[in-house]
């Protein structure tokens, strides 16, 4: 069955939170907050052309020339108290510590894929890759950069697709939390400017490994 790539319309956000877990657990409203607030944030799916079912989805930040606010996630209603809240906006800040210095270093000029999903029972039918690659070739027609935090598990994918390691780093939230260690693993992947008009990825920088506790 062919596959087919396109933009996410506001009525997809609700399946493609769906994709990304099975009980999220959040009001449409909270879904349709996410699509608009962000400006650099391009959504896309994967359609499955027979049936018509969206089983891929991804959002790459496109910096194009701008260095966004480095801002928290900037509520507290979705959590169950304000400490799980403030918890929340630490292991976010923490996480983007990298992404973020990239953004500044390459004065706002960079492609950052910040979610990627496919539903489980679409593995293996190259709608991760076809997410990817939007990415990847967007960078080269813009000349830029492009980064991506990974698990462990999805590493895999971003090699096959040109990404490779750089660094390792371990990142700790506040001693405030520490009740709430728990070791999950990221990778962050990347790829380098090599001259105009070649591809990105046939000049890798890699990756930062990130350990992260929570």
């Amino acid at each position: 069955m062919a596959l087919t790539l396109s933009f996410c319309e506001d009525a997809d956000m609700h399946r493609f939170f769906e994709i990304l877990t099975t009980a999220f657990g959040m009001g449409h409203e909270y879904i349709n907050t996410i699509k608009t607030a962000d400006p650099t944030g391009k959504f896309l799916k994967v359609t499955d052309s027979e049936t018509g079912e969206i089983i891929g989805v991804a959002k790459w930040n496109v910096y194009d020339g701008d260095v966004p606010p480095e801002d928290g996630l900037g509520t507290t209603e979705f959590w169950e108290s304000e400490d799980m809240a403030a918890y929340a906006d630490a292991l976010y800040r923490a996480y983007l510590v990298e992404r973020r210095a990239a953004v500044r270093e390459s004065s706002g000029h960079l492609l950052a894929l910040d979610i990627l999903a496919v539903d489980p029972k679409h593995h293996f039918r190259g709608a991760g890759r076809m997410l990817v690659d939007w990415g990847t070739k967007k960078a080269d027609e813009m000349n830029v950069e492009a980064v991506v935090e990974t698990s462990v598990h999805g590493r895999h994918l971003y090699e096959t697709c040109g990404f490779r390691k750089l660094r390792h780093v371990t990142v700790h939230p506040p001693d405030r939390w520490a009740y709430r260690l728990k070791r999950q693993r990221f990778f962050w992947d990347g790829t380098v400017k090599v001259g105009k008009n070649e591809r990105m990825t046939k000049a890798i920088t890699g990756a930062v490994h990130i350990s992260m506790n929570f």
